[in-house]
């Protein structure tokens, strides 16, 4: 059965969640301390509702809902459905991904079948369904049943086992990487450490020197990022809100990790990742760009580092997460697909949007043929 209804009060919801949990594999972005961080944090005027599956009464699977309607093009009203995120750019600066239903590994696709079931002939009042982050085959699940789709995005999240590098005669992962790469991390090594001195790898002892490495990887992030095209992650009210907020409540867990790796005294960089059942996954840094010289790669020095320091710990993965950048490419081989998009109903202005849509997309491409 599935069921969709007001978010109970927290301690209901955090059993539920929690109990959950327990039987369900899913990523720190699906894990209680994440989701009530979100909860706490977004705006009054958001209202959450829960996604349940069940069967007999037991609770099978579970999600946040939010429910708004998106003005597109400034011009067609969309009744949207949004998983796990408000469809707010204000409030979804976090960036979910692996993303989901919170369920067993047996129930999971049987679950998902259920609710695009429910969508596709029993929710009427609704245009879009946005997942954010998710596996492609629940897009796949939905082109099946013969509804549209409205990709957004498809991107892959790149993992490194760690038993590879604790494998390696020196336990690091520049053993494992490309001829290439691998002179290129040694050379900045030897290079900052002829500059400045010896590198260590430092994680905060106490809160509080949780929140200075924080404001430090902060500065140096948008030193970097600030005025570029995509701008940088502190560029929205509510990002620096939310992880401030998380580090307070799931530092004193082991989730945060929050690395500064420097050579002497001088700060090459700062990594904040999330370490949750083995695995660790890299959300963000700050890398000092003025400790550079030409033919140094710090960005890359500081990930080998933290990735040889989270092997040393007994950690099981490391997770790059989505964008299939150079650097993550270089550090991490094993990719696993995401998809961000919208399961669409079958509605005539939807059908017109993407007509629309598509033959501008045509005439685009054969002004630049034409023109080029």
């Amino acid at each position: 059965m599935i069921e969709i209804s007001p978010l109970p009060e927290l301690p209901v919801l955090e059993e539920r969640w929690r109990h959950l949990a327990a039987n369900s594999p899913h990523s720190f972005f699906l894990s209680w301390p994440w989701i009530s961080t979100w909860l706490h944090c977004i705006a009054p005027a958001v209202k959450p509702m829960l996604l349940s599956v069940s069967s007999d009464g037991e609770l099978l699977a579970a999600a946040i809902l939010v429910k708004r309607t998106i003005w597109r093009h400034n011009l067609i009203p969309v009744r949207t459905w949004v998983l796990n995120a408000t469809g707010d750019r204000r409030f979804d600066s976090i960036c979910t991904e692996h993303n989901g239903l919170l369920a067993s590994a047996q129930y999971e696709h049987a679950a998902w079948e259920q609710v695009l079931d429910h969508f596709s002939t029993r929710e009427k009042d609704w245009d879009e369904f946005q997942l954010d982050g998710v596996p492609p085959w629940l897009a796949d699940a939905w082109a099946k049943r013969g509804l549209a789709l409205r990709q957004s995005r498809l991107d892959v999240g790149r993992l490194l086992d760690l038993d590879r590098v604790r494998a390696t005669a020196n336990a690091s992962c520049i053993g494992i990487l490309a001829p290439r790469v691998r002179t290129r991390v040694r050379h900045t090594l030897t290079a900052v450490e002829r500059r400045f001195g010896p590198v260590v790898v430092a994680e905060p002892a106490t809160l509080q020197e949780a929140r200075s490495f924080f404001g430090e990887l902060k500065d140096l992030h948008i030193k970097r990022w600030r005025g570029q095209p995509y701008g940088d992650a502190f560029d929205t009210p509510f990002f620096e809100r939310f992880h401030q907020e998380l580090i307070e409540r799931c530092f004193a867990d082991g989730c945060i990790q929050l690395a500064r790796v420097s050579a002497g005294p001088r700060t090459l960089g700062l990594l904040y990742n999330f370490v949750y059942q083995g695995r660790v996954s890299f959300y963000q840094s700050g890398i000092n760009y003025a400790a550079a010289e030409r033919g140094d790669s710090l960005g890359l020095l500081v990930h080998a580092l933290l990735i040889d320091h989270n092997a040393r710990h007994g950690q099981a993965m490391y997770d790059m997460l989505a964008g299939d950048a150079q650097y993550k490419r270089a550090l991490a081989g094993v990719t696993m697909p995401l998809w961000w998009g919208e399961l669409q109903a079958a509605r005539h202005k939807l059908r017109a949007e993407g007509l629309v849509t598509s033959g501008l997309q045509t005439l685009r491409t054969a002004m630049r043929q034409l023109l080029g």
